[in-house]
């Protein structure tokens, strides 16, 4: 165990989909328009490393959820970072992003 090199005993969930689909999840919270292009992307990176013999699909599955919340958690991130700043600025506090 653990010195096996070969693809059938070392799999590893993906980081291509994770990846895809944690940049498809954040693009389409900023650009919703796009939202079902950039999920159709991720989707097919994602399902592309199956036939190419990189991952199971159990690894892609695993990896598309972790994205997911990677994701979600980024636009939660974001939003809130948004709603802060409109917030300050509403009251009348000076709001830069100079030298940030």
């Amino acid at each position: 165990p653990g010195k096996d090199t070969s693809k059938e005993e070392t799999s590893f969930p993906s980081g291509h989909s994770a990846g895809a689909t944690a940049a498809a999840i954040a693009f389409g919270g900023e650009y919703p328009e796009h939202r079902a292009v950039a999920l159709a992307a991720a989707g097919l990176v994602s399902v592309a490393q199956v036939p190419r013999c990189a991952h199971y699909l159990t690894d892609v599955a695993a990896r598309v959820l972790i994205g997911a919340a990677t994701g979600a958690a980024t636009n939660l991130l974001f939003r809130s970072f948004r709603d802060t700043a409109a917030e300050e600025n509403r009251s009348g506090a000076v709001v830069s992003v100079e030298g940030v």
